[in-house]
Order: structure tokens, then sequence, then C-alpha cells
């Protein structure tokens, strides 16, 4: 984007935008000049940073722009799903979508991605290639493009001209296609308020309107008396259509391309889903249609995309038997012309009756009058509701919990010349908070700079609630904060750096957590970075508490609040550390406590500057070799036995775990017949090959499987294997699978071993080296699987495809004791989709947790072949666990929903960019300020 800056900046200076969005790395230059132009002028900027998906904070930012500003380079893998959810977020009136450029995306996969949003979209836009030493497409209404595109070849064909006067006319060309716009605005604002103001007038001044409003009401009140006098009825789940994995089975449409769901996200952040098919078609799915469900089906249509006059179309969904006998359907008549609201334009009504397996759900779409005609039919997203009755009785309420005094919180804040104004806008940001039992703790460590040693003695003096010490001479951040520790007198403890910035009500928040959870010892928040013009970008969403990602990282960080005594317990910082004190101490605080608590709000905003690791993760490397010394200190105080290691990720670490050879452990090899021999054959032989252990057995767990397979011992089910076998662990493979590597078994080994463990999965790849299973999110009830035929080798989110981490539940390998297993049951006699999920979710009931460790990495020896999950199995899943797990606390709350997962980006490059600026910080290393942004930073930023 930076070489398109010539280009840019004069294009910026006709459209005088008063709201820009820049989509692309945090420490662009083109961000950066962007900065600069905008520091005195009227215009805001808002960035969002590549290495998290835009469709968390776009919804908050974009709503408002008039320019986004995208580098096709870096954010190459989500240029579909940015344009979708800017086409969703702007106003559907003209002007209402942001003028867009894209840069170096003249060809290849960013101009596709583009051309297929002009072929989708509903509106009036279209693409302006504007040439230079970086070309430029410019996706803008209509009117905008053309003037755009006239301004530029004017001031091209003429480069000898006066530059002022080529500058006033392309300005007055694109001041005149703006004006233009604006008046179609007018014309369509004013024609909407002329029909409601006409609807509203035609209801009120109805008779109907004042004779049915009492009926209207007493309705209301009948049904609710004769709800309370029924009693409760037989409880129905929902199941969306979305999270099903059906197989197409027929499927025709103008571009010859199966129908497929897809996302939508709407300017209030919800996702929806909708199935999208063009007339004529029609589109049938397997699936399995258990007695007693009703289907209840939205549609609409696009009229933006229907170009042969808007004619009425016919929309069919049906049920059709395994034998092809019409179980349940419905139909309707859809009129464009006659559509006033955003909602369906109809609601189609199937009850599956006897139901049955093999079933087929026809959708199909055809005009009535023109069959030319092609209306793009929108269904949109579903529930299957499927009868299920709830197991056990109700609980009974809780007790009232007792009354807990609000705890006073001293916020702690070492200082060594920071520049003044960002650390008058640090105190102020203490002094602002809605949360009045606070304290502030202020070090001055050996600042030379005397504004801030005054600002500093003047803010002391004002407020009785500030506490001041000064060291002539500075000690390093850890012994400053611990001198500013020593002026605590609250029950906890924050950690605030001196040019960092808390939100208004953070500690109010804080509060209420301790508050609700008075045994609480740490509570950890959500963060984002802070330019220092005021922009905010990168926030960091971050999980519940989880023990394995904090040895991959420190991942909590900012906001951190902390029990005092149990601070001082464990000794406070150490000066050794220094750089990663903080991630030493947590890991100390860990080893005494796992009562630490989640805040899932962003109240800490850290700031970014050129010299800090907010922009360059690279920028500390010496803080990278403190980290793996506080880890591999605490490994060895846990009695690990395992080695603390840097990942290629800054900031990010893995622990080589070493296990006994003689540890018994049992492999159970799920297949499904005589098909799966050669796959099983392949497995059985890659596992002999890549293990170094000397007490391994191999089993087979089959339905329909002989007594040997192979020369392997072969059983009905995985759990008749696992009463068999001679393991004191089990490794369960839900199909036949090899290792990449002979360190996979120390890996699962060093995780299962230990205390507090219930279950341990690995990541496994198809032959075409996408993930086929990385991990299982619980969502709304539902088990949903995680980054699924996304790349191998990209990071995911806060890194956890590199890193160990804690999920609610794994699939395809899992590893757990047997003792534990046959405890809780196994997985069942019936092979489910869901059953380890199922189990992993019992092991939690018990405070086990589940880890997903994707060191040890596995290898189909087949065609990925897993069975989805039946109606009747999600809706069981849901009906047992939805109440006790309503979220999934390992994924911010933007996944909960049908597994929205971002689009990967590359991600080779931006390791190897992070390698080369690390090899380039090293040599000037020698002039790094120790005192300027060590607060934990390096330790979390590669989790962005």
């Amino acid at each position: 984007m930076h070489r398109s800056w010539p280009l840019l900046e004069p294009i910026l200076e006709r459209l005088r935008p008063a709201s820009i969005v820049y989509l692309g790395p945090g420490d662009s230059p083109a961000l950066n000049a962007l900065a600069d132009r905008i520091r005195a002028g009227e215009t805001t900027l808002r960035a969002v940073d590549d290495s998290r998906s835009p469709m968390e904070s776009l919804p908050e930012v974009a709503g408002e722009a008039d320019v986004v500003l995208v580098d096709s380079q870096r954010m190459l893998g989500q240029l579909d799903a940015v344009f979708a959810l800017l086409d969703a977020l702007s106003p559907p009136l003209p002007g209402g979508f942001p003028t867009c450029f894209v840069a170096g995306a003249v060809r290849g996969a960013p101009r596709a991605a583009l051309d297929n949003f002009l072929r989708i979209t509903s509106r009036d836009v279209e693409l302006a290639t504007l040439a230079g030493d970086e070309p430029l497409l410019v996706v803008c209404e209509r009117p905008l493009g053309s003037a755009l595109r006239q301004a530029h070849e004017r001031g091209a064909a003429a480069p000898d001209g006066d530059p002022r006067v080529l500058e006033l006319e392309g300005r007055l060309i694109v001041l005149e296609a703006v004006a233009l716009q604006r008046e179609r605005y007018a014309e369509v604002l004013e024609s909407a308020f002329a029909d409601q103001a006409e609807q509203l007038h035609a209801t009120w001044s109805s008779p109907y309107w004042r004779l049915t409003k009492p009926l209207q009401r007493a309705v209301a009140l009948a049904r609710r008396a004769r709800a309370k006098l029924r009693g409760k009825g037989p409880e129905v789940v929902g199941i969306p259509l979305s999270s099903l994995d059906w197989a197409v089975e027929e499927a025709v449409d103008r571009f010859g391309q199966p129908a497929r769901w897809t996302k939508v996200s709407e300017a209030s952040g919800r996702d929806d889903w909708r199935l999208e098919q063009e007339a004529p078609s029609r589109i049938a799915y397997r699936i399995d249609a258990p007695p007693g469900c009703r289907l209840s089906l939205p549609v609409g249509i696009r009229a933006g995309r229907w170009s042969a006059g808007k004619e009425p179309a016919r929309v069919e969904a049906a049920l059709l038997a395994a034998d092809g006998r019409q179980l349940a359907g419905d139909c309707a008549l859809i009129d464009p012309g006659e559509l006033h609201s955003a909602g369906p334009a109809a609601v189609l009504h199937l009850d599956f009756g006897e139901g049955g397996d093999g079933c087929r759900l026809v959708l199909a779409a055809h005009p009535v009058r023109d069959p030319s005609a092609r209306p793009t039919v929108a269904w949109e997203e579903a529930d299957v509701a499927v009868p299920a009755g709830r197991d056990g009785a109700p609980s009974a309420p809780s007790a009232r919990a007792p009354r807990v005094p609000p705890p006073t919180i001293s916020v702690v804040m070492p200082v060594h010349d920071p520049a003044p104004r960002f650390l008058e806008r640090a105190i102020r940001s203490v002094l602002a908070q809605t949360y009045e039992r606070w304290q502030l703790c202020i070090a001055d460590d050996g600042s030379r700079d005397p504004e801030v040693v005054e600002m500093l003695r003047e803010h002391a003096a004002r407020d009785d609630r500030i506490a001041l010490v000064r060291r002539e001479h500075g000690g390093g951040i850890a012994s400053g904060t611990n001198a500013a520790m020593e002026l605590a007198r609250g029950e906890f403890v924050a950690l605030l750096d001196h040019d960092d910035e808390l939100e208004h009500d953070a500690l109010e928040e804080v509060a209420a957590c301790l508050r609700e959870h008075p045994d609480t010892d740490v509570v950890y928040t959500d963060e984002d970075r802070l330019l220092p013009d005021g922009t905010r970008f990168g926030a960091m969403l971050k999980p519940g508490w989880s023990p394995e990602l904090l040895r991959s990282g420190m991942y909590t960080c900012h906001l951190g609040v902390y029990r005092r005594t149990l601070m001082e317990e464990v000794g406070g910082f150490r000066s050794e550390f220094d750089g990663a004190q903080d991630f030493d101490l947590m890991l100390r605080i860990a080893e005494r406590t796992q009562r630490i608590r989640h805040v899932p709000r962003v109240l800490y905003h850290w700031r970014a500057s050129d010299a800090s690791v907010a922009i360059n993760p690279a920028a500390k490397p010496y803080a990278y070799d403190a980290g793996t010394r506080a880890l591999q200190s605490h490994l060895d105080r846990a009695g690990v036995p395992g080695t603390a290691e840097r990942t290629e990720l800054p900031g990010l670490y893995r622990v080589v775990h070493r296990s006994r050879p003689d540890t018994p452990v049992s492999v159970i090899v799920r297949v499904d017949g005589q098909d799966d021999l050669p796959a099983l054959q392949a497995s059985i032989e890659g596992i002999s090959a890549r293990t170094r252990h000397r007490a391994l057995e191999i089993l087979v767990a089959g339905e329909r499987s002989p007594s040997t397979v192979l020369g392997v011992q072969a059983h009905a089910s995985v759990d008749d294997a696992a009463r068999a076998a001679n393991g004191r662990h089990l490794l369960v493979l839900d199909e036949p699978c090899v290792p990449r590597d002979g360190g996979w078994l120390d890996v699962l080994l060093g995780h299962v071993e230990l205390a507090g463990v219930g279950a341990v999965g690995a990541k496994v790849l198809r032959p075409d080296r996408t993930i086929e299973h990385a991990g299982v999110m619980v969502g709304e009830g539902l088990p949903l699987p995680v980054y699924r035929a996304v790349p191998s080798d990209f990071v995911g989110y806060l890194g956890n495809l590199v890193v160990s981490c804690n999920y609610c539940a794994v699939a395809g390998v899992m590893m757990t004791a047997r003792e534990l297993f046959l405890e809780l049951g196994g997985l069942g006699p019936a092979r489910s989709p869901v059953a380890e999920a199922d189990y992993c979710l019992r092991a939690r009931s018990r405070d086990l947790r589940t880890v997903f460790a994707p060191d040890a990495t596995f290898e189909l020896t087949g065609a990925a072949r897993g069975r989805a999950a039946s109606l009747r199995e999600l809706a069981e899943f849901k009906q047992r666990w939805l109440a006790e797990l309503p979220r999934d606390p390992y994924f911010p709350n933007f996944w909960q929903r049908r597994g929205a997962l971002p689009s990967p980006p590359p991600a080779a490059p931006l390791v190897a960019a992070a390698q080369t600026e690390d090899r380039e910080q090293e040599r000037r290393e020698e002039d790094l300020d120790p005192h300027d942004d060590q607060r934990g930073g390096p330790h979390r930023e590669a989790l962005l």
C-alpha cells in the first residue's frame, strides 16, 4: 500500500473524507503517512490490524466510514469476508457504500475476490483502475468511480501542465460526483419518508386500528393464561441447518456450482447464515429426519440481482423419503415489487411426520412467467426443532451469596522518563475511573526529565489517593514495580505502564467480578493497542483461564489484577527476569492458585510507538530469552520433565516433554470394514516405525471387523477394545492415520500425565495438507470443528495451531487415561461423531481439562470419511450440555455462532518477516531502553 501513496494522497485530498478505515499491517509506512496527514485535520483514522480477522472489529469502525484502504497482499485471504461485511454494514442508499482503495489487486486472487463481490452485490458500484507504481483498484459508487478515473486520466495525459490547475480540475470533477451522490441520497430519503408518513397516517386513521387494539390485548392475555394452565410441553431443541455437514446430492444453477451456506454480518455484529441459489434451480441434500421434527425456513428474494422486470418467483421446499415419497412440502409465491421490509418474504414450514433415514430436503426456485429471469433466492438460517426430553430433576435454587464489601484496588505504575503527554493521559485514565475505591501507587525509577518529575509531584499533592516514591537511580522494571507495590494498601494490585491507558470503567468491571466471585485471586481482561493520535487497533480478545496456553506465552498480561497477599507470598517481581517479569510472576502465581478469572471486555489500551513491541514484535529479543528462562524455572519447580524452547513466533514458547519409554500405551484404531484395510495397514506400520516407545500395543475397533485384522486384535467397539487393553493410557484414532515424526508420543504423554488433565488431542491433516481435526468448539450447545479445511501452516487465533492450549473438547486423535475412560463410561456402543466431544465434556464436569497439542501432528492414510452428526445426535448433545456450557470459554463471542472462524491469511510470510526483523533488531539491541514497554509485551504480541 505504501508504494501507492503518491497516487492515493491527491485522491484523498480531493475526497476530503471525514472517516478513514485502514485494513493492513500496523507497521505500514502508509499507516504512518495517514496518521501524519490527518493529525492536524478533522479526518478520523481507524486501523484494523491484519494479524486478526476483520470480522472482529470492522462492525465497530466501518459503519460510518467514508473511505476504506485495503492492503490486499496482507489481507489476501480475507477480501471476500471484508467486502461482504462492508456490503452488510453500509446503508442501502446511494452513497452508502464506502469508497474502497485496494492496492496490488489488479490480478490474481484479490482481483477475483473483487470481481466476485461485484457479481453478487446489489449496489450500483464499479471498479476504477488507477495506474501507478502499484496500481489501485477503486471500488465505489458509479458516479464517483467515473469521476475519479476521469480526473486521474486528465492528470496523466498532461504531465507537463500546471500542477495546481490539474489539481483544481480534478478536485472539481470529484466534487461534482459527490454532489450528484448526495442529491440521489436526498431523493431516496425524501421518498422513503413520504411513504412511511403515508402508511402511518393511513394506519392511525383506520377504524380497524381503534377497534382491534383492545381485542389484541385481550388475545395476548388469554394466550398467557392458557400457557400457564397448560404447563410446559415437550422440550424442543433447535438445530441450525448451517451446522450440519450435508452431502450435496443435486445442484443446478446458472454457473454450475452447488449452492452453499454463506455468512453475512449485519451492522449489529450478529452473524447470519443464508443459502443462496439462482433460479431456475433445484437443490437436494441428504439429511436424516427424526420423527416429530418441524422445519421453519425463512426465504426471500435479492431483488437487486433481478434485472428482468422483477417477475414473481415460486419457491418450494419438500422432504422426500428414501423411496421418493413426499413426507412434507410447502411453497410460496414471492413478488419483489411487494416487499416493504428487510425481513423474509415468506416462511415455509415442513412437519417431518414419521421421518426416516436417507431422506432428501429439496429446495427449488423458478420464475413464474419469464423463464429468462434469474432471481437470486436467499434461504435464511433456520432451526430444525427436534423434540428432546430433559434428563434429571431441575437443580434447586442456589442460596443468596453473602454480601462482600467492595475491594480496594491499588494501581501500581513504575515510571521512567515517558513522554509527558502520555504519562498525563495514563494518570488521568485512573482519575476518570467510575469505581472510587482505588489507590494509584507511583514509583519514579530515576527519571531525568524535569517535566515528568514535576508532573508526578503535582498529581501526588493534588489527590491523596496518589502515593509517590522517588528513586534517584533506576533499578529496572522489576525493582521499580516492587517499590511501587510497597505503597499499596488495597486488597488487590493492578499493573499499569507509564504510557498506557485504562478504560473509564475498567476497575468497576474488575470489582464486579471480584464481588461475584470473592475467592478469585487473579483477574485479567482483554486489551488493544493505542497509536499516538489516539487510534485504537489490534484488540486481543482472550480465552478463559488456560493453564497450557500460559505455558506457551504471557497471554493474560493487560489488564492484570492480582491479590496483593499472594503477590507478596511468591516474592513479587524478580530482576533477573527483566523483560519477562510479568510472565515469571504469573507462572509462580499459577503454581499456587487456579482461581483465575477472565473479564471478556477490552479495558486496557497499550501504547504503540515506533520502538515498541506493540508495533514491532522483534523490538526486544532479550525479553524472549528471559521468558524461556522463566518457563524453564517454572517447569523445574513444578516437576514437569521437559525443556522450554522458543518457537518461530516471537513471544510464544513450547515445552519439549520427556516421557518414560516403558509407560504402557494402547492405540485403538477405528475402522468401518474391509474398505479401510489398506489405510489401516499404513497406519499400523507408520505408528510402529515412528515411535521410540517399547510398551506400545495396537488394537482395532469396528462393528464390521473380523476378530483379527492384519494380525491385530479387533473388537466391536472402542469401549470393548479399552476393556481388553493393557495400557495405562489409551490413544483413540477415529480414522487410520500416522504420526509425522517420532516425538508425537512424548508430547501426548507429557500432557496427559499432568495433574488435572483429562484428555489430550492432536492435529490431524488431510492428504492435501489441510486440517481435518484441530479441536472442537462448543458454541450455542453444539460441537463445532475449528479450523477444518484451512492450510496446515496457518498459525491460528492466538497461535493456538502452533502452541499447546486448552479446548472444551478434541476429536480425531484423543489420548486419555484408561482408568478414567472406563470410569466415565467410554464413548458409547454406537459410533457417533460427537462421542469424543461428549467424553471431554464429561471429564470437564469433573474439573479435568482438555488439551490441544499441535506439536503432535498426524496425517490421514486415506481420504477423510468422518460421518456428519445427525439431527438426533446434535439435539441430544445440545439438550445435555447447553445449560452447563452456554458458551465456549476458550473462544471469543464472535466465534460462538455456527463455528464462524476467520479465513486464514498466508502464515509463512508473517513468520519470515518476524524472523528478519528479529535479526535486524539484534544488531541494535544495545540502544534499547529497558524501561520502555517491558510489561510482558513480547510474550503476548505474537498472540494478536
